[in-house]
C-alpha cells in the first residue's frame, strides 16, 4: 500500500497458556511470574495454581525465553520431554 511503513507496524498480542505438570509451591508460581516479567516483550503474566496453568500474555517473546525461565526452577510444560 503507497505510503504505508510495515517496520511502524504494532506488534500482535498473542496468549501463551502453558499448564506445568510439577508444579507444588504457590511461592514458586510467584517467583517464575517475576522472572517471565523480564523476558523482553512479555506484557503479563496470570497464575492458576488450582489448574497449574500460566497465562502469559505478549508480544513477540520467543518461546525459548519463556522455556528457559520455566526450566530454571525446575518446572516442566505437560506435554514437553523432560530434559
Amino acid at each position: 500500500m503507497p505510503g504505508s511503513d510495515e517496520s511502524h507496524a504494532t506488534p500482535v498480542r498473542e496468549r501463551e497458556v502453558l499448564k506445568l505438570n510439577n508444579w507444588t509451591c504457590y511461592s514458586c508460581g510467584l517467583e517464575l511470574a517475576h522472572r517471565l516479567m523480564k523476558v523482553k516483550g512479555v506484557k503479563d503474566v496470570s497464575l492458576n495454581f488450582f489448574t497449574q496453568q500460566v497465562l502469559i500474555d505478549h508480544e513477540g517473546a520467543r518461546m525459548e525465553d519463556i522455556e528457559r525461565e520455566i526450566d530454571k526452577l525446575d518446572l516442566r510444560i505437560e506435554g514437553k520431554g523432560m530434559k
